[in-house]
Protein backbone atom coordinates (compact mmCIF):
# COMPACT_ATOMS: atom_id res chain seq x y z
CA UNK A 1 0.00 0.00 0.00
CA UNK A 2 1.17 3.41 -0.59
CA UNK A 3 0.99 6.74 1.08
CA UNK A 4 0.32 10.19 -1.21
CA UNK A 5 2.95 12.58 -0.26
CA UNK A 6 1.41 15.73 1.12
CA UNK A 7 2.72 18.81 -0.61
CA UNK A 8 2.35 22.50 0.51
CA UNK A 9 2.66 24.71 -2.15
CA UNK A 10 4.56 28.01 -1.89
CA UNK A 11 1.98 30.54 -2.12
CA UNK A 12 4.17 33.21 -2.70
CA UNK A 13 5.74 31.62 -6.25
CA UNK A 14 1.76 30.77 -6.90
CA UNK A 15 -0.52 33.06 -9.26
CA UNK A 16 -4.63 31.62 -8.50
CA UNK A 17 -6.33 31.19 -10.82
CA UNK A 18 -9.38 33.30 -11.61
CA UNK A 19 -11.35 30.26 -11.62
CA UNK A 20 -11.07 26.75 -12.30
CA UNK A 21 -10.84 25.34 -15.88
CA UNK A 22 -12.84 22.42 -16.94
CA UNK A 23 -10.87 19.21 -16.58
CA UNK A 24 -9.92 16.87 -19.27
CA UNK A 25 -12.07 13.70 -19.20
CA UNK A 26 -8.82 11.90 -17.68
CA UNK A 27 -8.30 14.07 -15.19
CA UNK A 28 -9.81 11.92 -12.02
CA UNK A 29 -7.67 13.91 -9.29
CA UNK A 30 -9.05 16.09 -6.55
CA UNK A 31 -6.72 19.35 -6.17
CA UNK A 32 -4.89 20.18 -2.98
CA UNK A 33 -6.76 23.56 -2.88
CA UNK A 34 -10.09 22.37 -4.80
CA UNK A 35 -8.98 24.31 -7.78
CA UNK A 36 -5.57 24.56 -9.98
CA UNK A 37 -3.22 27.01 -10.04
CA UNK A 38 -1.44 28.97 -12.49
CA UNK A 39 2.11 30.23 -13.46
CA UNK A 40 3.67 32.52 -15.25
CA UNK A 41 6.61 31.43 -17.68
CA UNK A 42 9.89 31.33 -15.32
CA UNK A 43 8.01 30.61 -12.15
CA UNK A 44 8.63 28.15 -10.00
CA UNK A 45 6.25 26.40 -7.24
CA UNK A 46 8.12 24.39 -4.48
CA UNK A 47 6.71 21.52 -2.67
CA UNK A 48 7.59 19.64 0.39
CA UNK A 49 6.30 16.48 2.12
CA UNK A 50 2.54 17.55 4.01
CA UNK A 51 -0.39 15.91 3.48
CA UNK A 52 -3.18 16.04 0.54
CA UNK A 53 -3.70 15.30 -2.83
CA UNK A 54 -2.78 16.26 -6.29
CA UNK A 55 -0.65 18.97 -7.47
CA UNK A 56 -2.61 20.82 -9.92
CA UNK A 57 -1.36 23.38 -12.51
CA UNK A 58 -3.48 25.43 -14.90
CA UNK A 59 -2.05 26.60 -18.82
CA UNK A 60 -4.25 30.11 -18.67
CA UNK A 61 -5.32 30.87 -22.60
CA UNK A 62 -2.23 29.40 -24.11
CA UNK A 63 -0.80 25.83 -24.54
CA UNK A 64 2.03 25.76 -21.20
CA UNK A 65 4.94 23.45 -21.01
CA UNK A 66 6.06 22.74 -17.13
CA UNK A 67 9.18 20.26 -15.55
CA UNK A 68 8.73 18.34 -12.16
CA UNK A 69 11.77 18.37 -10.46
CA UNK A 70 11.75 16.01 -7.57
CA UNK A 71 15.11 16.74 -5.11
CA UNK A 72 16.01 14.49 -2.36
CA UNK A 73 17.28 17.27 0.15
CA UNK A 74 19.62 15.01 2.78
CA UNK A 75 23.33 15.99 3.64
CA UNK A 76 24.58 12.84 2.89
CA UNK A 77 23.44 9.89 0.13
CA UNK A 78 22.02 7.46 2.49
CA UNK A 79 19.14 5.08 1.39
CA UNK A 80 17.73 5.19 -1.90
CA UNK A 81 13.81 6.52 -1.92
CA UNK A 82 11.77 5.31 -4.83
CA UNK A 83 9.10 8.25 -6.07
CA UNK A 84 6.05 6.64 -8.21
CA UNK A 85 4.46 10.11 -10.15
CA UNK A 86 1.14 9.02 -11.20
CA UNK A 87 -0.80 12.27 -12.96
CA UNK A 88 -3.66 13.39 -15.75
CA UNK A 89 -4.14 15.98 -17.69
CA UNK A 90 -1.08 16.06 -19.61
CA UNK A 91 -0.61 16.73 -23.11
CA UNK A 92 2.52 16.51 -25.30
CA UNK A 93 5.83 18.20 -24.73
CA UNK A 94 6.32 20.82 -27.42
CA UNK A 95 9.97 22.30 -28.22
CA UNK A 96 12.86 20.28 -27.52
CA UNK A 97 14.09 20.25 -23.67
CA UNK A 98 17.35 19.37 -23.84
CA UNK A 99 18.05 22.37 -26.90
CA UNK A 100 21.55 23.58 -26.77
CA UNK A 101 22.15 27.35 -27.26
CA UNK A 102 25.37 26.77 -29.59
CA UNK A 103 26.35 29.77 -32.05
CA UNK A 104 25.66 29.66 -35.61
CA UNK A 105 29.36 28.72 -36.93
CA UNK A 106 30.81 27.47 -33.89
CA UNK A 107 33.99 25.86 -33.84
CA UNK A 108 33.77 22.30 -32.59
CA UNK A 109 36.59 20.14 -31.47
CA UNK A 110 38.79 23.45 -30.29
CA UNK A 111 37.38 22.49 -26.82
CA UNK A 112 38.45 19.86 -24.41
CA UNK A 113 41.37 18.82 -22.48
CA UNK A 114 44.29 17.57 -24.24
CA UNK A 115 43.63 13.81 -25.88
CA UNK A 116 47.35 12.93 -25.60
CA UNK A 117 47.09 12.20 -22.24
CA UNK A 118 44.53 9.49 -19.97
CA UNK A 119 41.62 11.55 -18.50
CA UNK A 120 42.44 11.86 -14.27
CA UNK A 121 41.51 9.14 -12.07
CA UNK A 122 39.18 10.91 -10.08
CA UNK A 123 37.49 7.58 -8.45
CA UNK A 124 41.32 7.13 -7.05
CA UNK A 125 41.69 10.27 -5.89
CA UNK A 126 38.30 10.44 -4.38
CA UNK A 127 38.31 7.09 -2.65
CA UNK A 128 41.97 8.47 -1.26
CA UNK A 129 40.41 10.97 0.13
CA UNK A 130 37.38 9.07 1.69
CA UNK A 131 40.16 6.55 3.37
CA UNK A 132 42.43 9.34 4.22
CA UNK A 133 39.99 11.68 6.13
CA UNK A 134 38.65 8.63 8.35
CA UNK A 135 41.86 8.07 9.39
CA UNK A 136 43.02 11.54 10.46
CA UNK A 137 40.29 12.40 11.75
CA UNK A 138 40.92 10.24 14.48
CA UNK A 139 44.41 12.06 14.88
CA UNK A 140 43.11 15.46 15.54
CA UNK A 141 42.11 16.55 19.46
CA UNK A 142 41.08 19.61 20.05
CA UNK A 143 43.04 22.22 21.36
CA UNK A 144 43.05 24.12 24.53
CA UNK A 145 43.33 27.34 23.07
CA UNK A 146 43.82 29.32 19.89
CA UNK A 147 47.21 28.94 17.90
CA UNK A 148 50.22 31.04 19.81
CA UNK A 149 50.12 32.80 16.20
CA UNK A 150 46.57 34.03 15.91
CA UNK A 151 44.78 33.83 12.59
CA UNK A 152 48.22 33.43 10.29
CA UNK A 153 50.43 32.23 12.89
CA UNK A 154 50.55 27.86 13.70
CA UNK A 155 49.46 26.01 16.44
CA UNK A 156 53.19 26.03 17.45
CA UNK A 157 56.52 28.21 17.06
CA UNK A 158 58.45 27.11 13.59
CA UNK A 159 62.38 28.49 13.44
CA UNK A 160 63.25 28.96 9.63
CA UNK A 161 64.53 26.56 7.69
CA UNK A 162 67.33 26.70 5.40
CA UNK A 163 66.15 26.65 2.07
CA UNK A 164 67.60 23.73 -0.27
CA UNK A 165 70.06 24.88 -3.13
CA UNK A 166 69.52 23.78 -6.70
CA UNK A 167 71.09 20.34 -7.36
CA UNK A 168 70.54 19.36 -3.69
CA UNK A 169 69.13 16.10 -2.68
CA UNK A 170 66.20 15.37 -0.50
CA UNK A 171 64.69 11.98 0.88
CA UNK A 172 60.99 11.89 1.02
CA UNK A 173 58.82 8.88 2.27
CA UNK A 174 55.84 8.50 -0.36
CA UNK A 175 53.96 5.72 0.82
CA UNK A 176 50.84 7.76 2.21
CA UNK A 177 51.08 5.38 5.46
CA UNK A 178 51.64 6.33 8.95
CA UNK A 179 53.46 2.93 9.52
CA UNK A 180 54.79 1.87 6.37
CA UNK A 181 57.24 4.27 4.64
CA UNK A 182 58.63 4.11 1.05
CA UNK A 183 61.40 6.12 0.79
CA UNK A 184 62.48 8.18 -2.55
CA UNK A 185 65.34 10.22 -3.05
CA UNK A 186 64.69 13.43 -5.05
CA UNK A 187 66.84 16.22 -6.70
CA UNK A 188 66.12 20.06 -6.20
CA UNK A 189 65.73 21.21 -9.50
CA UNK A 190 64.18 24.57 -9.52
CA UNK A 191 63.57 27.60 -6.24
CA UNK A 192 61.64 30.27 -6.48
CA UNK A 193 60.30 32.87 -3.69
CA UNK A 194 57.11 30.23 -3.19
CA UNK A 195 58.22 26.82 -4.39
CA UNK A 196 60.81 24.41 -4.40
CA UNK A 197 60.69 21.53 -7.66
CA UNK A 198 61.88 18.44 -7.28
CA UNK A 199 62.32 15.44 -9.65
CA UNK A 200 62.69 11.73 -8.34
CA UNK A 201 66.22 10.62 -9.23
CA UNK A 202 64.82 7.14 -10.80
CA UNK A 203 62.08 9.12 -13.10
CA UNK A 204 61.42 7.33 -16.01
CA UNK A 205 64.20 9.09 -19.36
CA UNK A 206 62.46 12.19 -21.18
CA UNK A 207 61.31 14.51 -17.77
CA UNK A 208 60.81 18.11 -17.62
CA UNK A 209 64.06 20.03 -18.52
CA UNK A 210 65.10 22.96 -16.15
CA UNK A 211 62.81 25.13 -18.10
CA UNK A 212 59.95 23.81 -17.52
CA UNK A 213 60.68 23.45 -13.69
CA UNK A 214 61.54 26.69 -13.59
CA UNK A 215 58.26 27.81 -15.42
CA UNK A 216 55.98 25.53 -12.88
CA UNK A 217 57.98 27.38 -10.10
CA UNK A 218 57.25 30.78 -11.49
CA UNK A 219 53.48 30.33 -12.66
CA UNK A 220 52.82 29.04 -8.73
CA UNK A 221 54.37 32.24 -7.90
CA UNK A 222 52.80 34.67 -10.04
CA UNK A 223 49.62 32.85 -10.51
CA UNK A 224 48.45 29.72 -8.49
CA UNK A 225 49.96 30.78 -4.92
CA UNK A 226 48.28 34.36 -5.00
CA UNK A 227 44.91 33.20 -6.62
CA UNK A 228 44.78 30.38 -3.55
CA UNK A 229 46.08 32.46 -0.89
CA UNK A 230 43.40 34.95 -1.44
CA UNK A 231 40.63 32.76 -1.75
CA UNK A 232 41.24 29.84 0.73
CA UNK A 233 43.95 31.59 2.82
CA UNK A 234 47.79 31.88 4.18
CA UNK A 235 49.59 28.49 3.85
CA UNK A 236 50.68 27.32 6.55
CA UNK A 237 54.60 26.38 7.13
CA UNK A 238 55.08 23.62 9.29
CA UNK A 239 58.87 23.26 7.92
CA UNK A 240 59.33 27.26 8.44
CA UNK A 241 60.92 27.08 4.52
CA UNK A 242 57.94 29.79 3.49
CA UNK A 243 57.50 27.59 0.42
CA UNK A 244 55.77 24.57 -0.79
CA UNK A 245 57.68 21.70 -2.06
CA UNK A 246 56.16 20.09 -5.64
CA UNK A 247 57.95 16.37 -5.85
CA UNK A 248 57.85 15.06 -9.71
CA UNK A 249 58.02 11.02 -9.15
CA UNK A 250 57.46 8.16 -10.71
CA UNK A 251 55.68 6.26 -7.60
CA UNK A 252 52.80 8.66 -8.62
CA UNK A 253 53.03 7.08 -11.95
CA UNK A 254 53.00 3.52 -10.24
CA UNK A 255 50.02 3.57 -9.29
CA UNK A 256 48.48 3.62 -12.91
CA UNK A 257 47.78 -0.09 -13.87
CA UNK A 258 49.33 -1.94 -17.11
CA UNK A 259 47.15 0.29 -20.06
CA UNK A 260 45.16 2.27 -17.36
CA UNK A 261 42.32 3.88 -19.35
CA UNK A 262 42.65 6.88 -16.36
CA UNK A 263 45.40 7.91 -14.85
CA UNK A 264 46.56 9.66 -11.03
CA UNK A 265 47.89 12.71 -11.53
CA UNK A 266 48.95 13.37 -8.33
CA UNK A 267 47.72 14.13 -4.43
CA UNK A 268 48.18 15.94 -1.18
CA UNK A 269 48.59 13.41 1.71
CA UNK A 270 47.85 14.84 5.43
CA UNK A 271 50.19 12.67 6.68
CA UNK A 272 53.04 15.36 5.55
CA UNK A 273 51.34 18.14 7.95
CA UNK A 274 51.42 15.74 11.59
CA UNK A 275 54.05 15.44 13.56
CA UNK A 276 56.44 12.51 14.06
CA UNK A 277 56.20 12.45 18.18
CA UNK A 278 53.01 12.36 20.08
CA UNK A 279 51.77 16.24 20.39
CA UNK A 280 48.83 17.25 22.70
CA UNK A 281 46.75 18.53 19.81
CA UNK A 282 47.95 15.32 17.16
CA UNK A 283 48.36 11.97 17.46
CA UNK A 284 51.75 10.93 16.04
CA UNK A 285 52.54 9.60 12.13
CA UNK A 286 56.19 8.61 12.50
CA UNK A 287 56.30 8.42 8.60
CA UNK A 288 55.54 12.20 7.97
CA UNK A 289 57.64 14.19 6.07
CA UNK A 290 56.72 17.35 8.20
CA UNK A 291 56.58 19.95 4.92
CA UNK A 292 53.67 21.35 2.94
CA UNK A 293 54.30 19.37 0.02
CA UNK A 294 52.40 17.40 -2.91
CA UNK A 295 53.70 14.29 -5.32
CA UNK A 296 53.21 15.05 -8.73
CA UNK A 297 53.22 12.51 -12.24
CA UNK A 298 56.19 12.13 -14.00
CA UNK A 299 56.50 12.65 -17.87
CA UNK A 300 57.11 9.12 -19.06
CA UNK A 301 57.34 9.05 -23.09
CA UNK A 302 58.35 5.60 -23.19
CA UNK A 303 56.03 3.98 -21.00
CA UNK A 304 58.66 2.71 -18.57
CA UNK A 305 56.02 2.63 -15.60
CA UNK A 306 53.06 0.04 -16.79
CA UNK A 307 53.17 0.58 -20.14
CA UNK A 308 51.48 3.95 -19.65
CA UNK A 309 52.72 6.68 -21.94
CA UNK A 310 52.71 10.13 -20.06
CA UNK A 311 53.51 12.66 -23.07
CA UNK A 312 56.21 15.70 -21.90
CA UNK A 313 53.88 18.20 -23.71
CA UNK A 314 50.64 16.96 -22.49
CA UNK A 315 51.68 16.73 -19.37
CA UNK A 316 52.92 20.73 -19.06
CA UNK A 317 49.78 21.54 -19.88
CA UNK A 318 47.92 20.30 -17.60
CA UNK A 319 50.44 19.88 -14.47
CA UNK A 320 49.61 23.93 -13.57
CA UNK A 321 46.02 22.86 -13.18
CA UNK A 322 46.99 19.71 -11.62
CA UNK A 323 48.99 22.04 -8.95
CA UNK A 324 46.14 24.25 -8.59
CA UNK A 325 43.69 21.17 -7.09
CA UNK A 326 46.01 19.98 -4.90
CA UNK A 327 47.20 23.82 -3.24
CA UNK A 328 43.62 23.91 -2.17
CA UNK A 329 43.70 20.48 -0.26
CA UNK A 330 47.53 21.30 1.36
CA UNK A 331 45.89 25.16 2.63
CA UNK A 332 42.62 23.36 3.45
CA UNK A 333 43.94 21.21 5.73
CA UNK A 334 47.13 22.98 7.49
CA UNK A 335 44.74 25.81 8.10
CA UNK A 336 42.21 23.72 10.00
CA UNK A 337 45.15 21.64 11.81
CA UNK A 338 46.88 24.45 13.01
CA UNK A 339 44.72 27.59 12.77
CA UNK A 340 41.15 27.28 12.56
CA UNK A 341 41.49 24.41 15.76
CA UNK A 342 39.57 22.02 13.42
CA UNK A 343 38.77 18.53 14.93
CA UNK A 344 37.72 17.35 11.37
CA UNK A 345 39.10 17.47 8.01
CA UNK A 346 36.19 18.38 5.60
CA UNK A 347 33.70 16.53 3.94
CA UNK A 348 35.12 15.38 0.74
CA UNK A 349 32.44 16.08 -1.54
CA UNK A 350 32.95 19.65 -0.87
CA UNK A 351 37.04 19.79 -0.37
CA UNK A 352 36.50 18.34 -3.77
CA UNK A 353 34.32 20.72 -5.19
CA UNK A 354 36.64 24.04 -3.53
CA UNK A 355 39.83 22.39 -5.75
CA UNK A 356 37.87 22.37 -8.55
CA UNK A 357 36.70 25.57 -8.15
CA UNK A 358 40.46 26.51 -7.28
CA UNK A 359 41.00 25.23 -10.76
CA UNK A 360 38.32 27.78 -12.24
CA UNK A 361 39.58 30.38 -10.02
CA UNK A 362 43.24 29.89 -12.20
CA UNK A 363 41.31 30.15 -15.11
CA UNK A 364 39.83 33.07 -14.11
CA UNK A 365 43.54 34.96 -13.40
CA UNK A 366 44.72 33.34 -16.42
CA UNK A 367 42.38 34.48 -19.08
CA UNK A 368 41.14 38.26 -17.15
CA UNK A 369 37.45 37.00 -17.81
CA UNK A 370 35.64 37.17 -14.16
CA UNK A 371 32.81 35.05 -12.35
CA UNK A 372 29.30 36.15 -13.42
CA UNK A 373 29.99 36.91 -17.07
CA UNK A 374 27.88 34.44 -18.43
CA UNK A 375 30.66 32.86 -20.73
CA UNK A 376 29.39 31.42 -23.63
CA UNK A 377 31.38 29.63 -26.92
CA UNK A 378 31.12 33.07 -28.49
CA UNK A 379 32.76 34.96 -25.43
CA UNK A 380 35.66 32.01 -25.20
CA UNK A 381 36.32 32.18 -28.72
CA UNK A 382 36.51 36.10 -28.70
CA UNK A 383 40.04 35.42 -27.78
CA UNK A 384 42.39 32.19 -27.97
CA UNK A 385 43.87 32.72 -24.71
CA UNK A 386 40.13 32.05 -23.20
CA UNK A 387 40.11 28.88 -25.12
CA UNK A 388 43.61 27.89 -23.95
CA UNK A 389 42.47 28.91 -20.20
CA UNK A 390 39.03 26.91 -20.61
CA UNK A 391 41.34 23.73 -21.94
CA UNK A 392 44.08 23.84 -19.20
CA UNK A 393 42.07 24.34 -16.34
CA UNK A 394 38.14 23.77 -16.70
CA UNK A 395 37.31 21.56 -19.71
CA UNK A 396 37.24 18.75 -17.09
CA UNK A 397 35.23 20.25 -15.06
CA UNK A 398 32.76 20.60 -17.24
CA UNK A 399 33.12 16.68 -18.68
CA UNK A 400 32.51 15.87 -15.32
CA UNK A 401 29.33 18.46 -15.17
CA UNK A 402 28.18 16.57 -18.45
CA UNK A 403 28.00 12.95 -16.63
CA UNK A 404 26.16 14.69 -13.89
CA UNK A 405 23.41 15.73 -16.35
CA UNK A 406 23.09 12.16 -18.28
CA UNK A 407 22.14 10.74 -15.05
CA UNK A 408 20.73 13.19 -12.24
CA UNK A 409 18.79 11.13 -9.92
CA UNK A 410 21.55 8.24 -9.52
CA UNK A 411 24.31 10.78 -9.29
CA UNK A 412 24.84 13.22 -5.62
CA UNK A 413 25.80 16.44 -4.84
CA UNK A 414 26.91 15.42 -2.05
CA UNK A 415 27.84 12.04 -3.07
CA UNK A 416 29.99 9.54 -0.84
CA UNK A 417 30.77 7.30 -3.44
CA UNK A 418 34.29 8.06 -5.71
CA UNK A 419 32.17 9.40 -9.31
CA UNK A 420 32.89 11.84 -11.49
CA UNK A 421 28.91 12.73 -11.15
CA UNK A 422 29.47 14.29 -7.78
CA UNK A 423 32.54 15.96 -8.50
CA UNK A 424 30.92 17.76 -11.14
CA UNK A 425 27.74 18.17 -9.85
CA UNK A 426 29.79 19.89 -6.22
CA UNK A 427 31.75 21.91 -8.11
CA UNK A 428 28.99 23.02 -10.45
CA UNK A 429 26.79 23.68 -7.35
CA UNK A 430 29.18 26.02 -5.49
CA UNK A 431 30.04 28.04 -8.52
CA UNK A 432 26.12 28.21 -8.04
CA UNK A 433 26.31 29.20 -4.31
CA UNK A 434 29.38 31.67 -4.25
CA UNK A 435 27.35 33.66 -7.22
CA UNK A 436 23.72 33.72 -5.14
CA UNK A 437 25.70 34.67 -2.02
CA UNK A 438 26.64 37.96 -3.57
CA UNK A 439 29.50 37.93 -2.12
CA UNK A 440 33.23 38.95 -3.27
CA UNK A 441 34.41 35.34 -4.30
CA UNK A 442 37.97 35.61 -1.95
CA UNK A 443 35.37 36.22 1.35
CA UNK A 444 32.89 33.24 0.26
CA UNK A 445 35.28 30.49 -0.31
CA UNK A 446 37.61 31.47 2.63
CA UNK A 447 34.74 31.57 5.36
CA UNK A 448 34.13 27.74 3.33
CA UNK A 449 38.02 27.22 4.62
CA UNK A 450 38.51 28.66 7.67
CA UNK A 451 36.05 27.42 10.15
CA UNK A 452 35.75 23.87 12.21
CA UNK A 453 32.09 22.84 10.56
CA UNK A 454 32.45 20.58 7.29
CA UNK A 455 29.94 19.87 4.88
CA UNK A 456 26.06 20.90 4.81
CA UNK A 457 26.43 22.90 8.02
CA UNK A 458 29.68 24.67 6.99
CA UNK A 459 27.95 25.81 3.22
CA UNK A 460 24.88 26.38 5.73
CA UNK A 461 27.21 28.52 8.34
CA UNK A 462 28.32 30.47 5.25
CA UNK A 463 25.75 31.31 3.00
CA UNK A 464 23.28 31.49 5.95
CA UNK A 465 20.51 29.53 5.38
CA UNK A 466 19.29 26.26 4.57
CA UNK A 467 21.74 24.51 2.36
CA UNK A 468 19.49 22.14 0.70
CA UNK A 469 17.79 24.37 0.40
CA UNK A 470 19.89 25.88 -1.99
CA UNK A 471 20.71 22.63 -3.48
CA UNK A 472 16.86 22.03 -4.65
CA UNK A 473 16.83 25.57 -6.28
CA UNK A 474 20.51 24.86 -7.95
CA UNK A 475 18.49 21.48 -9.70
CA UNK A 476 16.15 24.20 -10.79
CA UNK A 477 18.64 26.19 -12.55
CA UNK A 478 20.14 23.23 -14.28
CA UNK A 479 17.18 23.32 -16.39
CA UNK A 480 15.84 26.55 -16.31
CA UNK A 481 19.59 28.17 -17.14
CA UNK A 482 19.79 30.25 -20.36
CA UNK A 483 16.75 28.17 -21.63
CA UNK A 484 13.67 29.65 -19.73
CA UNK A 485 12.57 33.14 -20.22
CA UNK A 486 12.09 35.09 -16.85
CA UNK A 487 13.67 32.75 -14.65
CA UNK A 488 14.44 34.05 -10.95
CA UNK A 489 17.77 34.87 -10.11
CA UNK A 490 17.71 32.10 -7.78
CA UNK A 491 17.10 29.37 -10.66
CA UNK A 492 19.91 30.81 -12.86
CA UNK A 493 23.56 30.24 -13.01
CA UNK A 494 25.46 33.21 -13.88
CA UNK A 495 28.77 32.02 -14.27
CA UNK A 496 28.67 29.95 -16.95
CA UNK A 497 25.96 28.97 -20.54
CA UNK A 498 26.55 25.39 -20.08
CA UNK A 499 23.76 25.20 -22.96
CA UNK A 500 25.92 26.80 -25.48
CA UNK A 501 29.70 25.62 -23.78
CA UNK A 502 29.13 21.61 -23.34
CA UNK A 503 27.40 20.94 -26.86
CA UNK A 504 30.46 22.08 -28.58
CA UNK A 505 32.96 20.57 -26.09
CA UNK A 506 30.95 17.11 -26.10
CA UNK A 507 30.79 17.47 -29.87
CA UNK A 508 26.94 16.92 -29.58
CA UNK A 509 24.25 18.51 -31.09
CA UNK A 510 21.96 18.98 -28.17
CA UNK A 511 22.25 19.78 -23.92
CA UNK A 512 23.10 16.49 -22.36
CA UNK A 513 20.46 17.01 -19.49
CA UNK A 514 18.27 13.51 -18.75
CA UNK A 515 14.79 15.05 -19.01
CA UNK A 516 12.08 12.90 -19.93
CA UNK A 517 8.26 13.18 -20.19
CA UNK A 518 5.48 12.25 -18.54
CA UNK A 519 2.67 10.24 -19.98
CA UNK A 520 -1.01 10.81 -18.64
CA UNK A 521 -2.32 7.78 -16.28
CA UNK A 522 1.12 6.04 -16.45
CA UNK A 523 3.00 5.48 -13.45
CA UNK A 524 6.91 6.86 -13.13
CA UNK A 525 8.93 5.55 -10.89
CA UNK A 526 12.34 7.35 -9.95
CA UNK A 527 14.66 6.45 -7.39
CA UNK A 528 16.57 9.42 -5.51
CA UNK A 529 19.36 9.24 -3.35
CA UNK A 530 20.17 12.01 -0.79
CA UNK A 531 21.29 15.28 -2.92
CA UNK A 532 19.88 13.68 -6.31
CA UNK A 533 17.41 14.67 -8.56
CA UNK A 534 14.86 13.73 -12.00
CA UNK A 535 13.66 15.66 -14.39
CA UNK A 536 9.65 14.95 -16.35
CA UNK A 537 8.59 16.74 -18.31
CA UNK A 538 4.65 17.86 -19.55
CA UNK A 539 2.41 19.78 -21.53
CA UNK A 540 -1.00 21.07 -20.58
CA UNK A 541 -3.43 22.45 -23.13
CA UNK A 542 -4.84 25.80 -22.92
CA UNK A 543 -7.96 26.41 -20.53
CA UNK A 544 -7.12 23.18 -19.11
CA UNK A 545 -5.14 21.52 -16.10
CA UNK A 546 -3.28 18.70 -15.11
CA UNK A 547 -2.45 17.09 -12.00
CA UNK A 548 0.26 15.08 -10.33
CA UNK A 549 0.11 12.29 -7.19
CA UNK A 550 3.25 11.52 -5.49
CA UNK A 551 3.15 8.75 -3.89
CA UNK A 552 6.41 6.62 -1.87
CA UNK A 553 6.71 3.19 -0.16
CA UNK A 554 5.07 2.62 3.27
CA UNK A 555 5.88 4.99 6.36
CA UNK A 556 5.88 8.58 7.50
CA UNK A 557 6.07 10.82 4.27
CA UNK A 558 9.36 12.26 3.80
CA UNK A 559 10.07 16.04 4.53
CA UNK A 560 13.05 16.18 2.83
CA UNK A 561 11.21 15.49 -0.48
CA UNK A 562 10.97 18.57 -2.33
CA UNK A 563 9.12 19.05 -5.52
CA UNK A 564 9.73 21.90 -8.27
CA UNK A 565 7.16 22.23 -11.06
CA UNK A 566 8.71 24.98 -13.00
CA UNK A 567 6.64 27.24 -15.72
CA UNK A 568 9.01 26.16 -18.85
CA UNK A 569 6.64 28.14 -21.67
Amino acid sequence: MKRSIAWLLAASALAACSEEPSAPAEQLYDCLFGNAHGLDVGQVATAEGAAGEGICVAAGEQDAQFVYIPFLARGSEGAKLSVEITGGGFAPVTGAPNAAVVPAGAARGALGPDARIAPPNDRFHHEFLRRERREFNTRLRPAAGPPPGGATGLYRDVAPAAVPTVGELITFNVSTSCDLPDLRTGRVRAVTDRAIIVTDTANPDGGFNADDLSFFGETFDTLVDPVAARHFGTPTDIDGNGRAIMFFTRAINELNPPDAESIVLGFFWNGDLFPRTEEPRFQACPTSNLAEMFYLLAPDPQGEVNGNVVPLDALRRIAVGTIAHEYQHLINAGRRMYVNNAVQFEDVWLNEALSHISEELVFYAASGLTPGMNVDLDKLFEQERYVDAFNRYVAQNFSRYSLYLESPDTASVVGEDATLETRGAAWAFLRYAADRAGRDDAEFFSALVNTGASGVANLGDVIGANALEWMSDWAVSVYADDAVADALPQFTQPSWNFRSILPALLQRQDFPLAAEPLTPGETTVVTLRGGSAAFRTFGVRAGQRAALVIDVDDGPPPDNLRGSILRVH
